[in-house]
């Protein structure tokens, strides 16, 4: 019997209860990074492989990490369900402190739109979209330099 086969008929083996994450699921879709690059970059800017792939990896694992505390935080409360306030909280736990405001704006004025958009259908938006919100991250830098302070 191979290793592998003796794995499978053990449902008490520990490496059962690990979780096998697909490699396009473990990263944010190239097409998504690049668009983002993109619209903050000058028009006609040339973006390398190296630098897409390495843009990529960052932005997965930051929402990975981010989203892992924030999960942690729900199964201790015995809850199911990551909320935007559990992003946030996880990103103030974890030292990103710059970010809070901006999105706290970010997310007060989608849910406000959204809840026009809502009313019309009879449900309110009650969770942060966690790929929406990575695009906040690369354009808070711009709007950090467009406030007046």
């Amino acid at each position: 019997m191979t290793e592998a086969n003796h794995t499978n008929n053990h449902p008490n083996n520990s490496d059962d209860n690990e979780c096998t994450v697909r490699e396009q699921d473990r990263f944010m879709p190239i097409a998504n990074v690049i668009r983002i690059m993109r619209k903050i970059l000058p028009p006609h800017s040339k973006i390398s492989d190296d630098a897409k792939e390495t843009i990529q990896e960052c932005v997965s694992e930051y929402i990975s990490f981010i989203t892992g505390e924030a999960n942690e935080r729900c199964q201790r409360e015995q809850r199911k369900t990551i909320t935007a306030e559990d992003v946030l909280w996880a990103m103030s736990k974890l030292g990103f402190d710059d970010y809070i405001e901006p999105l706290t704006v970010y997310l007060h004025r989608y849910r406000e739109l959204e809840g026009e958009r809502g009313s019309i259908r009879g449900e309110p938006l009650l969770y942060f979209p966690i790929l929406r919100c990575t695009r906040v991250f690369f354009t808070i830098g711009k709007d950090f330099e467009k406030r007046e302070i």
